[in-house]
């Protein structure tokens, strides 16, 4: 039996970022020797185990072999003769194709008793003599010098058999633009191909959902979305989203990921643009029930329904009593109260963004942002009680707590039309 270190942790390790998982591949061993050290069986299409202490994954090398259409479509065959080097091949990137031999560096290198320790000494052996270190890697597809070239590179033809690839690729460009990474051009051309032949349309949307949600984590959530939209591979994918995504909401996208990392804001954002689909003819069941279709859960679907507000922002100060009350309606106000601030952080980013620089524009923000916080005040303070001692009840109710917050949020607008004029 003989271990690896391989993937994520590797590549993660070399580049000295926060290694997040540690993925191990047992070589010249079966399913019967595993149990036999105490690992604990858990794979079910191929064999996976737990480590008796550290419960993190263990899997016997394995190859595979395309047997249907789509990403699931493969036939996985495991053996204590499949060899490291054809477990590294089935694997998407070359930087994502290299094994460490961790026991035996630690053996050799005895201060060295976690992975991350390891593979950072290595790296710096490695550049001092790479010839007295090398043997401690298994790179048959050249990943080491892909991450020196910072390049993202598949391993071999096969990727064109995963539609999946393609939007791993796409987040992992997300993932490592900051650092420089770039993609192959004969990747590139490897996934024109794919999109050509229409083999992304294959894809559940459960995992189109999960891979673009992982994308919105990273530092450069727009060059995922970007990538997909030039490559066409957006428009089979989301479809409704293609239209939707412009140079203008990418680039408040990019703005926004550098002020917060909240994935939901970051997409909400994204679509703020969302009117362009005729939501004005959507009422909320529909547009919940839209991005439902698309797998997108509640949360995400909740601050898109508030972003597709945010044009009122502008002309705040400009609408009626009536019309304020029927924005804070529309974005589910007093109902799901945080809504408001959502409303407040979307509207204040983005005009930013569009007049950066601009005083008078952050003054606004501020006069408005302090407006609708006192409104929110003034109107959490009113109390049904009062009409019902006064022997009104049910629409009586209704009607006089309607014309008392019109009567607030009117009073509140002459106090900031003045502050206005001050300004």
């Amino acid at each position: 039996m003989k271990i690896y270190l391989v993937g994520g942790a590797v590549r993660d390790g070399l580049l000295e970022l926060p290694i997040k998982d540690h993925d191990w591949v047992v070589v010249q061993s079966n399913p019967e020797q595993m149990l036999k050290e105490k690992f604990i069986p858990v794979g079910k299409d191929f064999p996976v185990f737990l480590h008796p202490t550290t419960h993190e994954e263990y899997a016997l090398a394995r190859t595979e072999r395309k047997i249907g259409v789509g990403y699931t479509g493969f036939a996985c065959f495991a053996s204590e003769d499949v060899t490291i080097e054809e477990d590294l091949l089935r694997r998407d990137l070359t930087i994502n194709a290299i094994a460490f031999d961790f026991e035996a560096f630690k053996k050799d290198h005895t201060d060295c008793i976690v992975a991350e320790k390891a593979l950072i000494k290595f790296k710096r052996l490695y550049a001092i003599n790479a010839q007295d270190v090398a043997h401690y890697l298994v790179d048959p597809f050249y990943g080491l010098s892909d991450l020196k070239s910072k390049t993202l590179k598949h391993v071999s033809e096969a990727f064109k058999e995963d539609p999946l690839r393609v939007l791993r690729l796409a987040r992992f460009y997300a993932q490592f633009y900051v650092l420089g990474f770039r993609i192959d051009i004969t990747t590139q051309k490897l996934i024109g191909l794919m999109v050509s032949n229409r083999e992304l349309t294959e894809l559940t949307k459960e995992r189109v959902w999960v891979e673009s949600l992982k994308a919105l984590k990273t530092d450069s959530p727009h060059v995922y979305f970007k990538f997909l939209q030039d490559t066409k591979a957006l428009e089979q994918i989301y479809p409704e989203f293609d239209k939707l995504i412009n140079d203008k909401t990418l680039n408040y996208l990019e703005k926004i990921s550098q002020i917060t990392d909240s994935p939901e804001l970051r997409f909400a954002v994204l679509l703020s643009d969302i009117t362009k689909i005729s939501i004005e003819r959507m009422n909320k069941a529909q547009f919940n029930a839209f991005f439902h279709e698309l797998r997108i859960s509640n949360e995400f679907t909740a601050m898109v329904w508030v972003a597709s507000q945010i044009g009122s922002w502008e002309k705040l100060f400009e609408l009626s009593a009536n019309e304020i009350l029927a924005l804070l309606a529309t974005i589910n106000y007093p109902r799901q109260i945080e809504n408001l601030d959502h409303y407040i952080s979307m509207s204040s980013l983005i005009s930013k963004i569009n007049k950066p620089n601009c005083e008078m524009t952050l003054q606004q923000n501020r006069l408005k942002k302090q407006f609708l916080e006192e409104l929110h005040t003034q109107l959490e303070a009113i109390n049904a009680k009062k009409y019902i001692d006064m022997g009104l009840a049910g629409i009586e109710i209704k009607e006089a707590l309607i014309t008392e917050k019109k009567a607030i949020i009117t009073e509140i607008l002459k106090k900031y039309d003045r502050l206005k004029l001050v300004q």
